[in-house]
């Protein structure tokens, strides 16, 4: 067996709590002085949440998991997690994109169209307002350019 799967079985032993006193406090000094031990047991660790949420672990891993999880509320935040990811349905994935997709997509949701509708009124109105604010900029410095018909 290599060194990377002894690494993976004891990590994942440890987390499903089968390991023995000795061994517990032999893994838990190398993954404190070694980052590969570490990160091997944090891979691991998803690997079995990943499991879990998905079914995919025997009845005694799952027990020995569900144990676990007792001590810890950083994993069962992790395994709700991956439970609501797992719960989302996924995008439909459309064989052909044209370019007017995205603007069939406006039509079908009302809340899209009412957000295209108004930053269109809203650049529309910001335009109008620049011209605006422009031909008065003009008009002052015209008027403060030719000479004063009062004196």
């Amino acid at each position: 067996m290599s060194r990377h799967s002894e690494q993976s079985a004891t990590a994942k032993q440890y987390l499903l709590g089968k390991l023995s006193d000795e061994e517990l406090a032999r893994f838990e000094e190398s993954y404190f002085a070694d980052d590969a031990v570490f990160e091997e047991l944090e891979l691991e660790e998803d690997e079995l949440i990943d499991a879990y949420v998905k079914g995919g672990l025997t009845r005694r891993e799952r027990k020995s998991f569900e144990r676990a999880m007792q001590h810890s509320d950083r994993l069962r935040e992790r395994i709700a997690f991956g439970e609501m990811l797992l719960a989302k349905p996924s995008p439909r994935v459309s064989g052909s994109k044209t370019p007017w997709s995205g603007l069939r997509q406006l039509f079908v949701r009302p809340a899209l169209l009412a957000t295209a509708s108004g930053s269109l009124v809203a650049l529309v109105a910001m335009s109008f307002l620049s011209m605006q604010w422009v031909a008065q900029r003009n008009e002052s410095q015209r008027l403060l350019a030719e000479p004063s018909t009062l004196e």
